[in-house]
């Protein structure tokens, strides 16, 4: 007996009837139809997208091709430096060749500041940075200073100065008040005769002008006659004073001394008074606020 829908076997043939219907074998088969589609559309999408992202790379070089698949031999390594601000790395460029119109005599595979550095087929630029330098402080300004009283000459060049324009002479600061000279006399022998030598000795001393016997101008005066001076004279051609303007610094007072002795003889006996009178001289009394006049006197008796 034949099954249904068979083609016409004979009795005498068994066949096996499948254990499932054919509804069954038809879901079965639309089900992996199915999921190889959907495996067949997402290889699909995965070879766009890649073929996508192989333009993009392509297009950003300016028309060049990117090695992806073998790395070109790598150039010298370009460090950032940490001073400049960035942090610290290391570019590899690509050894490809140069792009068109690039300036001639470049570097293959050197950066320039139009087409960055590719590494691992990926384009990226790095900010460069310029540390400004620090201005210099500016110098304080000078406190401005009152201007010297009008006609009044400038004390730094009219100090001790002999110019004219500084003005009348004067002491800056005063100096002390002088001490007068004083001048002590002795005679030997102190009862001479009457035409005997009289040997006066002179003992000048002055608390504040070490100038005393500095060539003095004395007067001797034994008692018997007009008194007798005299003087040191300059040398010639010379000026022992010369004339001084402005503020002058006085000098230091110190104490100075001087002796000497003089000879006279009397031709008549009696009793006479000796005076001897030391004045400055030229050169002591040169703006010497110290220099002063002193005398001293002796009375001696003569005999027959």
């Amino acid at each position: 007996m034949a099954w249904p829908g068979s083609s016409g076997i004979g009795d005498g043939e068994r066949r096996v009837r499948p254990p499932f219907s054919s509804e069954i074998f038809e879901r079965a088969q639309e089900y992996i139809d199915r999921r190889r589609l959907m495996i067949g559309l997402c290889a699909a999408v995965a070879v766009a997208l890649i073929a996508a992202l192989v333009g993009v790379l392509t297009s950003g070089g300016g028309g060049r091709s990117v090695r992806t698949a073998a790395f070109a031999r790598v150039g010298p390594t370009t460090t950032v430096d940490p001073a400049a601000g960035a942090g610290v790395g290391v570019v590899n460029p690509l050894d490809t060749a140069p792009a068109p119109g690039a300036a001639p005599g470049a570097v293959p595979g050197s950066p320039t500041t139009t087409t960055p550095a590719l590494v691992l087929g990926t384009t990226f630029t790095r900010p460069t940075t310029t540390a400004a330098p620090k201005a210099a402080p500016k110098p304080a300004t000078p406190a401005p200073t009152a201007p010297p009283p009008k006609g009044s000459p400038p004390t730094s060049t009219c100090r001790n100065s002999s110019d004219p324009a500084c003005g009348p002479f004067s002491w800056d600061p005063p100096p002390a008040p002088d001490q007068p000279r004083q001048v002590t006399l002795t005679v030997s022998p102190a009862s001479p005769r009457v035409g005997q030598a009289v040997t006066v000795h002179a003992d000048v001393h002055d608390p504040d002008d070490p100038q005393t016997m500095q060539c003095p101008s004395p007067t001797y005066d034994y008692g018997d006659g007009p008194a007798m001076s005299t003087h040191c004279d300059p040398a010639p051609g010379s000026n022992p004073c010369p004339t001084r303007y402005g503020p002058w610094t006085p000098p230091a007072a110190a104490p100075g001394a001087g002796q000497e002795d003089q000879t006279h003889s009397y031709s008549t006996p009696g009793v006479y008074t000796i005076t001897f009178k030391y004045a400055p001289g030229i050169a002591d009394g040169c703006y010497n606020p110290y220099a002063s006049e002193g005398s001293g006197s002796i009375t001696i008796t003569v005999s027959p």
